[in-house]
């Protein structure tokens, strides 16, 4: 059976192909070529074909390659009913687990993306107590800006700490005593 196939030309990193005709069984780097059809220039994305030859071998039964078929697509070129073209190839990734931080896939960023979002909507908590600036609280510039309202719920706040702090510490001897009974 002939193959419609492409075969590679040009430097390396500046590929150039030829459209040829072939038979299927033979490689396109060392087997024969029946006919050249054309060529492709993927860089500009430009085919240069003869689509006389080409309807001839397609009425005759060469199968064109993928690759080939989207080309004489876009040149215009009627295909076959039998001929299928796969759009598009998405392959199953074999081992998610091992992505490194740059080449995730979208589900994995999409994950991380929310795990990160629920980590951000927690309210902090009081556990630490609040910074206090050596600069009196006139100089200070956001205590200048706030009411009299919240200085004063946070002055109880500081107040009720120490006073946990004391009957903590009331209790540490008490227990270090019964220990010791």
């Amino acid at each position: 059976m002939l193959a419609i196939r492409l075969q590679r030309r040009g430097r390396k990193g500046h590929a150039q192909y030829r459209v040829i005709v072939q038979d299927s069984r033979h490689s396109p780097h060392g087997g024969r070529v029946v006919a050249s059809l054309g060529s492709y220039n993927p860089h500009n994305r430009k085919a240069q074909l003869n689509t006389e030859e080409v309807d001839r071998f397609l009425k005759n039964g060469a199968q064109p390659s993928n690759s080939v078929a989207k080309i004489l697509k876009n040149e215009g070129v009627k295909l076959p009913k039998w001929v299928t073209i796969i759009e598009s190839y998405q392959g199953k990734t074999k081992n998610p687990d091992k992505f490194a931080d740059g080449n995730e896939s979208s589900e994995q960023a999409a994950e991380k993306a929310d795990d990160t979002e629920a980590e951000n909507d927690q309210e902090p908590t009081d556990d630490k107590p609040a910074e206090v600036s050596d600069q009196p609280e006139e100089a200070n510039a956001e205590g200048a800006d706030k009411p009299a309202e919240e200085a004063a719920k946070e002055e109880p706040k500081e107040e009720s700490k120490e006073e946990s702090k004391d009957t903590t510490e009331a209790d540490k001897p008490a227990d270090s005593a019964e220990a010791k009974e």
